[in-house]
């Protein structure tokens, strides 16, 4: 078996300020949101647009959001530690042609259709609410997909991992004929309480989810978590008409190395359906299987499916994908997404 040892870079601490603008007057924005995307750390500019903010330097992508004004991202780099960045925030244009007017009736099949693609349909999900729900709205599509967009960022409480999020939602398409659904956009997370009172629910949470993955397979730990990757192929020699499913196992250096040009970064790629299997059992197991007939269940733990639709894809330290809608998921991760959706600098802690 092929062992692979990644050097993860050393953390080290950025610290950022600057003042964030309106573009067309220059006059400060007091009250925008400046955080690193999916993650605790962030704040708010003063009444004078100002702003002072510090985090490790494995997060970089640097979020500017205030109601009314398109988002700005901004990938920070180690030279900003000592200067002031000035944001210039556009006012937001709406094209009002394209939003879809519709009966209560379809809003209320529309809305839970968005929840359930949305905020998933594990445990976690059920005792998550957005609270600002009316401000989603629904809009044309050229195709099988429906689309959804909010003006404003869609707050969400998360009653079970003791999270309050501030999603600013790029894009969301769901397609019931294509059994599909997808979303991107810009997380913000804050703390609803002391975050002890939640370790336990979030450390449950951690373990078996994506970002575990993720992270295993970069400390070449997936044996030793759990975790078994195959190939899946179609043997078409045994016939044509009925071909036969092979499971290759492969090693994670089959699939993962580190980047030639940033240290920071570690390709993957592979041909074919990833299949991850997990062979502990993951703690919203009994939820699903209560309410739900589950794809990629399995005596024990599960299978999960993984497809490229590009050539590669980028994983960063934190154990991060660099472009999730590249990124198709199948069997048992198709329950979970942004309720249980844990931010980037989480780190378990051992059970006391």
């Amino acid at each position: 078996m092929a062992v692979m040892f990644f050097g993860l870079p050393a953390i080290a601490q950025i610290s950022i300020s600057g003042k964030v603008l309106d573009d067309h007057t220059g006059l400060p924005l007091p009250g925008a949101s400046i955080y690193f995307n999916n993650s605790t750390i962030g704040t708010y500019a003063d009444k004078d647009g100002k702003f002072t903010l510090s985090a490790a330097q494995t997060l970089t992508e640097l979020v500017v959001t205030m109601i009314g004004y398109d988002v700005m991202v901004h990938n920070t780099s180690r030279e900003e530690a000592v200067n002031r960045i000035v944001f210039r925030l556009m006012p937001k244009q709406t094209d009002l042609e394209d939003i879809l007017i519709v009966s209560d009736e379809t809003r209320r099949k529309w809305l839970q259709l968005f929840s359930e693609n949305f905020l998933g349909l594990t445990e976690e999900a059920a005792q998550t609410s957005i609270s600002n729900a009316a401000n989603i709205y629904f809009i044309k599509g050229e195709d099988d997909y429906l689309r959804a967009r909010s003006d404003s960022p869609l707050l969400l409480i998360n009653k079970m991992l003791g999270y309050k999020l501030y999603f600013t939602l790029v894009e969301f398409g769901f397609s019931e004929k294509k059994h599909s659904s997808y979303f991107t956009g810009f997380t913000r997370y804050e703390e609803l309480g002391d975050p002890e009172k939640y370790r336990k629910k979030r450390l449950n949470a951690y373990y078996g989810s994506t970002m575990h993955f993720y992270r295993s397979l970069l400390h070449n730990q997936l044996e030793q978590e759990k975790y078994f990757l195959f190939i899946k192929e179609l043997d078409s020699s045994v016939s044509a008409k009925k071909p036969r499913t092979n499971f290759r196992p492969v090693t994670a250096s089959a699939i993962v190395r580190p980047d030639s040009i940033n240290k920071d970064l570690f390709k993957l790629q592979w041909q074919g359906k990833l299949a991850v299997e997990y062979r502990k059992e993951p703690s919203s197991k009994r939820f699903l299987q209560g309410k739900y007939i589950i794809e990629g269940d399995a005596p024990q733990g599960f299978i999960a499916y993984l497809d490229l639709t590009v050539p590669y894809m980028f994983l960063n330290s934190q154990g991060t994908i660099s472009d999730p809608l590249h990124m198709m998921y199948n069997g048992y991760w198709i329950y979970e997404k942004a309720a249980n959706f844990l931010p980037y600098d989480y780190e378990p802690q051992a059970k006391k």
